[in-house]
């Protein structure tokens, strides 16, 4: 883990599934995942619908 000012920057190995997702969801806008870049395209496509159910 490294700091930078008010960031961390945080390595954890998992595999990739819904229980992790899940969690890093639930960080919301307070997380921000780097690689693997599918997962972070997973999350910011899930992100994004969710978004929209509060969109007029």
């Amino acid at each position: 883990m490294k700091e930078y000012g008010d960031r961390m920057v945080m390595q954890i190995t998992v595999v990739v599934n819904f229980e992790p997702e899940r969690e890093l969801l639930g960080l919301g806008e307070c997380v921000k995942v780097l690689s693997p870049r599918q997962l972070a395209e997973r999350l910011s496509k899930r992100l994004q619908s969710a978004a929209k159910q509060y969109k007029s």
